[in-house]
């Protein structure tokens, strides 16, 4: 994937996420969603978006780094990658279309060393995968995966076998607020300490 430089990303000043969200004549249904998500992720694996980044440290306990791609000057994934302090692990992707949110993708992972294991180097991953799927700005329809993963093991899950558990929608107001914040660091592209 091409990754513009910071000058470049500065100048984009699209409105996305700064103004209440609208909705999209296109996107009635799962059905539409999944199909546009599976669109942007061809896009993607080809390679043809632009895209721009920054890195974060906070206090050393949050560190990451915000990706953005676009699609001409359409922002269209914002993608999150993050460590807490030494156990935990995330990666947030938000999916756009016409500058409102469509699609999100929490994927979390919390080690830890496994005394069931017998051996002091085995570690156990436990992961929680969230998906939610947006029409209208409201959850239209939120499903989970969890499933461990134990380095002594040698048949573990994965994402692929795991089937998906329908779970009550939460707020949506907090998913927004999240990536409105994220967004908000697009048009001044540069590493920075907290993201606040």
């Amino acid at each position: 994937m091409q990754e513009t430089d910071s000058g470049t990303g500065s100048n984009r000043t699209q409105s996305t996420a700064s103004q209440p969200v609208r909705a999209i004549q296109d996107i009635k249904n799962i059905s539409d969603i999944q199909k546009e998500y599976v669109a942007i992720q061809a896009k993607l694996a080809a390679g043809s978006m632009d895209s721009t980044s920054f890195n974060y440290n906070c206090h050393n306990e949050t560190s990451g780094r915000v990706t953005y791609f676009f699609e001409g000057r359409n922002l269209r994934v914002v993608k999150q990658v993050y460590n807490e302090y030494d156990h935990f692990s995330a990666k947030d992707y938000y999916y756009l279309k016409d500058d409102s949110l469509i699609f999100v993708l929490y994927d979390r992972l919390t080690w830890s060393f496994d005394s069931d294991a017998g051996g002091q180097d085995a570690t156990k991953d436990e992961i929680t995968e969230s998906r939610y799927y947006i029409i209208n700005n409201k959850f239209a329809n939120c499903l989970q995966k969890k499933f461990t993963v134990r380095s002594s093991s040698p048949n573990n899950p994965n994402t692929e076998t795991v089937p998906n558990k329908k779970v009550n929608c939460s707020s949506f107001q907090p998913v927004y607020n999240k990536l409105k914040l994220l967004v908000r660091f697009k048009t001044n592209i540069r590493d920075t300490t907290c993201l606040e």
